[in-house]
């Protein structure tokens, strides 16, 4: 017989709703912080802050994102055996809700509960939520695949990083799954490329690819992106600019392997014939290989990639989007290739909110089209190119690439402030 289950829920109340800077949603890191640094569980139930770092990350019940002004309340939710039961006493918890800070408030209850998580504790979809509420749900393993991702610090550490954990809605729909990837040489040591040559580097990760289907010829045209009409279904390989991170000089030190959810175990099936240290970046030309592409177990702890892996409602190109047609110069014209180059990338065009657009970047690291690699530059001269920011009307994950050359890592974005 299984063992009882209780849940130990913390309703974090906001009469003045939440800072519009928060993230969404609001990480278990932010609360636990309020309650050190509050003594509010240390006067009431003083073993419970301690119990609480040691338990795995919550689960989190919250409103539909909206205006942060209008959030009331954020629950976190803990599924946990009878043997390990938190100390404290439901009998004894206090009634009305305890005051946290001079803005917020803190309820706490602990009942019993045979419904609501399937048997490996995982919350149920169809649970009874408030109208309007989703159930994010920790993912086991814990990498960030899909657009509606979110990658949340679940505890600070008194030395090192903090922990993360990424957090998936239970009503999710994929937009896209990843692999990510660092670039190192032989000796382990990083290896970068220009910023100007994700072409260059993406050939060369897809010839790995390529070899890695062998015989399969089906596996083969999938990594080649080949696939008889279906123009996505391949692998996008995406070299990663190093943006904002310490670095700042735009080089190429990672990249992302993106495929279509229903398209993982293609990727999986590719990665799994690769070496033992990676895919294999051999040079066209004088067959010398100069890297290795080596696949990342927790794409978190670079701060890069932690970047990318965030989401925002500002997303800013590193490269100009060659456009999916030709421009007449009008910007209503212009306007309407971009919208076009969002839908083919997956994304939803009425999410944007408003975007800017023009010949020079904005962002410092932003490289002119003339800088770019690309193999064939007569045959992509005839197509417009134009360096794009948009800002959405709700923050959405990366990677976002868009434009013709968007499985070859052309027309990249990345994060950045809102415009205002």
């Amino acid at each position: 017989m299984p063992a009882c289950r209780l849940e130990l829920v913390l309703e974090l109340l906001l009469p003045h709703g939440l800072h519009p800077d928060t993230e969404w949603p609001p990480a278990p890191a932010r609360l636990l912080r309020a309650l050190g640094e509050s003594a509010l569980l240390e006067a009431h139930v003083p073993e419970l802050s301690d119990w609480l770092l040691r338990q795995p990350a919550p689960h989190i019940l919250a409103p539909d994102e909206g205006d942060p002004a209008q959030v009331r309340a954020v629950r976190y939710l803990w599924r946990i055996a009878t043997e390990d039961a938190p100390p404290l006493d439901s009998d004894r918890l206090p009634v009305e809700p305890l005051a946290l800070d001079g803005a917020a408030m803190l309820r706490l209850s602990l009942r019993s509960s045979a419904s609501g998580f399937d048997r490996d504790g995982v919350v149920d979809p169809v649970q009874a939520l408030p109208a309007g509420w989703r159930c994010w749900t920790p993912l086991r393993p814990s990498l960030p695949c899909l657009d509606e991702d979110r990658l949340l610090p679940v505890r600070a550490q008194a030395e090192g990083p903090p922990v993360f954990m990424t957090y998936r809605p239970t009503d999710a729909r994929p937009r896209v799954a990843l692999m990510a990837c660092a670039l190192q040489h032989d000796d382990g040591t990083p290896a970068g490329w220009r910023p100007g040559e994700p072409v260059r580097l993406a050939g060369m990760v897809r010839h790995a690819l390529i070899a890695c289907a062998g015989e399969d010829t089906a596996l083969a045209a999938f990594a080649a992106g080949h696939v008889e009409h279906d123009p996505d279904g391949r692998v996008a390989v995406i070299p990663v600019p190093e943006i904002g991170a310490g670095h700042r000089d735009g080089r190429l030190r990672h990249l992302l392997l993106t495929v279509r959810p229903e398209h993982m175990q293609h990727l999986a099936m590719l990665l799994m014939a690769a070496p033992s240290p990676g895919l294999p970046l051999v040079d066209a030309h004088s067959g010398e290989r100069l890297a290795w592409a080596v696949p990342l177990r927790d794409p978190r702890l670079v701060p890069v990639l932690r970047g990318w892996l965030r989401p925002s409602r500002c997303w800013s190109s590193v490269q100009p989007v060659i456009l999916p047609g030709m421009d007449s110069g009008q910007a209503r014209r212009t306007r309407k290739l971009i919208l076009r180059a969002l839908t083919h990338a997956g994304l939803d065009p009425d999410l944007v909110e408003q975007i800017d657009f023009g010949q020079t970047g904005f962002l410092p690291e932003s490289i002119d089209y003339r800088s770019l690699f690309l193999k064939d530059r007569a045959s992509w001269r005839r197509m417009p190119a134009v360096h794009v920011r948009l800002r959405l009307r709700a923050p959405v994950i990366g990677p976002i690439v868009l434009g013709q050359g968007r499985n070859a890592g052309v027309g990249t974005l990345v994060p950045c402030a809102n415009p205002e």
